[in-house]
């Protein structure tokens, strides 16, 4: 045997292993019982995803939504995922039309982790809510054929839990497939997980459909410069079919991209794919062995995808449902046939007959695989849309094996490896650059925390010399030992370690804040065997920012009231010359407003200083919501505050205070034992005037001679100051 044709037979081994294989699983997670699915013990990150399989509540015609859950207790356990024509309710097995309500209660690990959702898509239609919420529909979900609209479609939904447990509801109606219900398996992850997954679900689908487009394309051009040569047009035929046929399953990337495509189109087009496969293959191969494979033969292969093609068209989609079983015994009695024909070619030795060959047998394990699954004979999912991308390359190999040239090859991968080998280079003298000349300390330390090797910003980290640190551990570095528990607590968990504030001591004993990273390395075989790190020296910010705190709370006891937090005489003093050069320079003018709490002496007399100043907090909360954003609202001295209103003449001023009066007198200001304290408040109002006022002072012995005559008056009233008082 030549090594070219040893190479291939490996080649196709593979890609049938590919095809085939079974990827080493993890714990076998916990099923559904009786509607609850308890994964509180289990890891996502250590043992991935989980399908929602077991016993769900089901409730047969009824479409509940999560609010109507408990108002009906009519009700089955089912085991999912399967079709509900396996299901048996008071008596009798369910039919494929019809619509339920399933619903399952998760135990999640982690309520703060962020989850995700992969729903392949169930039969024909659904809504899916978690903790209440509609997160997923696929198509519409109806109590009878005429208002469904059947789609079936994979998606993928992110939900972050209410708490410990989340409730799943499902809706599905079917009035339009054999196969109906909850048919395929949800799948719960990490968010990152289901993200990724779905991300590798459609690079793999889209590898698959480019790898088909691409050679149905390079045979059609092989045939457009050689039109006597029928072989590559229908083996680019058979491509295009198989392009199709890949973009309707699995992710279904078709639908995404022809979203105004319908259901019913796309089943009418996944099974003319289906019907047509079998005939394209047949005449391709005849094409190529005309003598091995008789006319007649052909002619069956061909009337029948034909007839079935045809057929489909005159019926409901709910009776076309069934037809694909019938044409699948075809097809086995087909492939019986064309193994007696691989048989004859091997035998007679025709040339690529090898290559063929394996290919065929690839892909007819792949469809026997795929039918086995399909009539719920195999629980191994199988596609046979992989074998038929195997028996693609063989042509590529074949085409390959011809037009390459082995000494080509290995000038490429020589070139490739030298280019490899300065891109090593440069990468080393790039990061020993960086190792020698980084301001943060990088360290090499063993798993027993001995310092190996660190680069010269350690000395100014730390003050320590290499030397003096290759005989240290880096716990001795903490100042706090309680830090390391807590890092290899960290640790334990994962690999590495980012950004973590610890105090360090130096040399000269001096403390310090630094930001440190730690990753564990491993070997081939998964094993630690270092620690490499660095440290951040992030001391003159944590003293910068404690400064600029305590001068922000030096600012503010400055400017404002302890008690009450509002405005202090002083800052209202300074606002209000301000604000006296403004309205004399602009010719507007403004209000001062001094507000007195009557007798309150006597509550502080009767009820303690305590509950006073609580009466003083409340007043200035409530005088703060019910002044305008502009006014500028300050404690004055003991029970006296003073507002000063700009751009207000004394009639707007007297309004907006009688408001304020009236407010203040219905509010309860503090409560002593269980009874509201209620007080009044006296007012006086003085107006900034341009033709006599040239100082703060006297508006405000303005206002307080104001203030004076409402307290004679019998107190709980606003007065404006006029010339005549």
């Amino acid at each position: 045997m030549s090594k070219s044709r040893k190479g291939v037979w490996l080649l196709l081994l593979w890609l049938l292993l590919a095809s085939c294989s079974q990827i080493e699983r993890p714990p076998k997670p916990p099923q559904a019982a009786q509607g609850v699915l308890d994964l509180q013990n289990w890891d996502f990150n250590e043992n991935g995803q989980v399908d929602l399989s077991g016993e769900w509540v089901f409730y047969w015609q009824e479409l509940l939504n999560p609010s109507q859950i408990g108002e009906t207790t009519d009700f089955i356990y089912a085991s999912v995922p399967n079709n509900w024509t396996a299901y048996e309710v008071n008596g009798q097995m369910l039919p494929p039309e019809g619509y339920g309500t399933f619903r399952l209660t998760v135990h999640l690990p982690d309520p703060k982790q962020a989850y995700g959702l992969f729903i392949e898509g169930e039969g024909t239609a659904y809504n899916l809510w978690v903790d209440g919420k509609l997160l997923a529909q696929n198509g519409k979900v109806a109590a009878s054929a005429q208002d469904m609209v059947p789609q079936s479609k994979p998606e993928v939904v992110f939900f972050q839990p209410e708490g410990d447990t989340t409730e799943f509801v499902i809706q599905i109606s079917n009035w339009q497939h054999r196969k109906a219900g909850f048919r395929n398996d949800i799948l719960l992850g990490l968010a990152s997980q289901i993200h990724q997954d779905q991300r590798d679900h459609w690079a793999e689908d889209a590898f698959v459909m480019g790898v088909f487009l691409i050679m149905g394309l390079y045979h059609l051009f092989i045939f457009g410069f050689r039109p006597g040569d029928k072989g590559p047009l229908y083996f680019a035929i058979w491509s295009f079919i198989n392009f199709i046929r890949a973009g309707l399953l699995n992710q279904k990337l078709f639908i995404f991209f022809f979203p105004a495509m319908s259901w019913e189109l796309a089943l009418h087009i996944e099974y003319l794919t289906f019907f047509f496969s079998a005939p394209i293959y047949a005449i391709f191969i005849r094409e190529l062995y005309p003598r091995d494979i008789p006319r007649r033969v052909m002619q069956i292969v061909l009337g029948l995808g034909i007839a079935f093609s045809v057929f489909m068209f005159f019926i409901s989609t709910l009776t076309l449902s069934y037809i694909p079983t019938i044409y699948q015994g075809i097809i086995i009695l087909e492939m019986i046939y064309f193994a007696f024909f691989i048989r004859r070619i091997l035998v007679n030795k025709r040339e690529g007959a090898v290559y063929i060959a394996v290919g065929s047998i690839i892909a007819f394990a792949g469809i026997i695989s795929e039918i086995l699954y399909l009539q719920n004979i195999s629980a191994f999912k199988a596609s046979s849309v992989y074998t038929f991308l195997a028996f693609i390359l063989i042509q590529a190999v074949l085409l390959s094996s011809r037009l390459s040239k082995s000494f080509h090859r290995v000038e490429v991968l020589s070139d490739k490896l030298e280019e490899a080998n300065i891109s090593l280079l440069e990468s080393e003298k790039k990061y020993r650059s960086i190792f020698e000349e980084s301001k943060d300390m990088i360290f090499i330390a063993g798993i027993d925390e001995h310092i190996k090797a660190a680069n010269p910003a350690s000395k100014d980290v730390l003050g320590y010399t290499l030397d003096e640190l290759r005989s240290m551990k880096l716990s001795d570095l903490l100042v706090d030992q309680q830090d390391k528990d807590k890092v290899e607590k960290i640790l334990s968990k994962q690999d590495s370690v980012k950004d973590i504030e610890l105090e360090l001591k130096r040399k000269d004993s001096r403390r310090i804040h630094g930001l440190v990273t730690l990753t564990i390395r491993k070997d081939e075989s998964g094993n630690a065997t270092e620690l490499q790190g660095n440290i951040h020296d992030v001391s003159s910010r944590i003293q910068a920012e404690s400064e600029r705190v305590r001068a922000m709370e030096f600012e503010k006891l400055a400017i404002t009231d302890p008690l009450t937090h509002v405005y202090n005489r002083r800052v209202f003093d300074e606002i209000a010359v301000k604000e006296l050069t403004r309205a004399l320079r602009g010719g507007s003018n403004f209000s001062i407003v001094l507000l007195d709490i009557d007798h309150f002496k006597q509550i502080n007399d009767t009820y303690g200083h305590a509950v006073g100043d609580q009466v003083l907090i409340q007043l200035a909360k409530l005088c703060l919501a019910n002044t305008r954003s502009m006014d500028i609202f300050a404690r004055y001295g003991g029970e006296e505050f003073v507002i000063l209103m700009p751009d207000t003449g004394q009639d707007s001023a007297f309004q907006s205070m009688e408001r304020l009066r009236m407010i203040i007198q219905e509010a309860p200001m503090a409560a002593n034992e269980g009874a509201d304290i209620f007080v009044t408040v006296s007012m006086g109002i003085a107006e900034m005037d341009v033709q006599d006022t040239t100082d703060i002072q006297t508006i405000l012995e303005h206002a307080d001679r104001a203030l004076y005559t409402s307290k004679e008056s019998g107190r709980n009233r606003v007065t404006v100051w006029s010339k005549k008082d």
